[in-house]
């Protein structure tokens, strides 16, 4: 299993997962050679080398992702991306971002495709049958594209990138990777369509338990979602434009943003994210602060979070839309927290649309009025204050615990931009 990036986007590169809740037997190895068969002949590729396919119980699977949670999410990471989503009011005051990961990988997959160890793990929640069910079936030619994949391409080359980049580049790689297999599987489907009516059946007798996944923050749930969904509409517009020769290509040149998953006519033109500099704040704030996390949002994140209250999900959609490019730093004390957003914008006109949706969903959180000046929205509550300004095609968002740490914000951006 890999590692990966910090906050919420860890979730997407710990394995590599198909959401589908499925039950696999250990008397279904016949069935296994004819699905691989058939992914060759619909993914265009050849397995190299036999798949070695093993089972896990649900319990074992827990396990073993609580296990890989503390070798590979370590204490203090966690509690930094808990800060960083709490002061973005992005997790509940009862909810430990640790636990929600074990809760919902637990609870969501069906299978899994290492490619540190080259083995395909199915899980196995009644081993009685002798056949695989529908849905396990879809689940494992999905698996098969993760094993294709690696064998081909060394998806472990893409695990630098993903756990070097931005959070958003990090998501978009994951969308390449799973919205290739999720559109295989759909292939793979429409190929055998006795399938549909024994899916419909699977998924009527079993027990699709999301409940972790119903309870999730929405910008974790979101975001596991996005690679299987969005993904699979990135790849397909690849696949229109040059089959799976160009998807092959996609591997060699994978996407940078979420942007360019969201708007494939800006992966094809390479349009790459505006590089936003961020000043040190907790050097320039003192001694006694920590920087929790310093990262990029990207498009779809930037999306998820306007839309997490007063704002629609369609108001959001077009509001993050015009995003260009931007970073966050969280810095913090022991009980007190800075959290500093600089956004570049396509036009002066989605800067500003940004900006207000932004203040809307911040109003609307704190449940406090926003006092707008001309380009400058302010916000204030009991322990908060949030100044959200514009200039020109950037947006900067502020929430510091009152004015005059805001003052001490505004001392440390002075210093650190170069006069031309």
């Amino acid at each position: 299993m890999q590692t990966s990036p910090p906050v919420w986007s860890a979730l997407l590169a710990l394995v590599l997962v198909f959401t589908t809740v499925a039950t696999a037997t250990t008397q279904a190895e016949g069935e296994y050679d004819e699905i691989n068969r058939q992914m060759e002949e619909i993914r265009e590729l050849e397995l190299l080398q036999p798949i070695n396919v093993s089972t896990k119980t649900r319990a074992e699977l827990q396990d073993e992702t609580r296990r890989d949670l503390e070798r590979d999410y370590p204490v203090l990471d966690r509690q930094n991306d808990q800060r960083v989503l709490e002061a973005f009011g992005l997790i509940g005051e009862d909810q430990e971002i640790g636990e929600v990961y074990v809760e919902l990988l637990g609870e969501q997959i069906a299978g899994y495709y290492d490619p540190e160890t080259d083995e395909m793990v199915v899980v196995s929640d009644d081993a009685a049958g002798s056949e695989l069910s529908a849905s396990n079936e879809v689940t494992y030619a999905h698996e098969v594209v993760h094993a294709l994949q690696d064998q081909h391409f060394d998806l472990e080359s893409y695990s630098d990138q993903r756990i070097d980049g931005s959070d958003d580049e990090s998501l978009a790689i994951t969308s390449l990777i799973e919205g290739d297999a999720t559109a295989a599987q759909i292939q793979y489907i429409i190929s055998n369509p006795g399938l549909i009516a024994e899916l419909s059946g699977d998924m009527t007798a079993v027990d699709a338990g999301s409940e972790a996944l119903d309870n999730a923050p929405p910008i974790v749930s979101a975001t596991l979602l996005f690679p299987y969904q969005q993904g699979q509409t990135f790849v397909d517009t690849i696949l229109a434009e040059g089959g799976w020769d160009a998807v092959n290509d996609a591997y060699a040149s994978p996407p940078v943003s979420t942007e360019q998953i969201l708007h494939p006519e800006k992966y094809f033109a390479s349009e790459s994210p505006i590089a936003v500099p961020m000043p040190d704040m907790a050097a320039g704030l003192g001694p006694s602060w920590t920087t929790f996390d310093t990262n990029t949002m990207g498009e779809f994140q930037t999306s998820v979070i306007l839309s997490d209250g007063e704002v629609s999900a369609r108001q959001a959609e077009q509001a993050a839309a015009g995003w260009g490019g931007d970073t966050y730093t969280v810095v913090g004390t022991e009980n007190q927290n800075v959290s500093v957003w600089d956004s570049a914008w396509d036009t002066e006109d989605d800067a500003a649309e940004f900006a207000a949706a932004l203040a809307a969903r911040e109003s609307g959180r704190l449940g406090a009025s926003a006092e707008t000046d001309g380009t400058v929205t302010t916000i204030g509550a009991d322990d908060t204050v949030i100044r959200i300004s514009v200039d020109g095609t950037s947006v900067t968002y502020v929430s510091a615990p009152d004015e005059k740490m805001l003052a001490q914000v505004d001392e440390i951006r002075e210093a650190a931009t170069p006069v031309p």
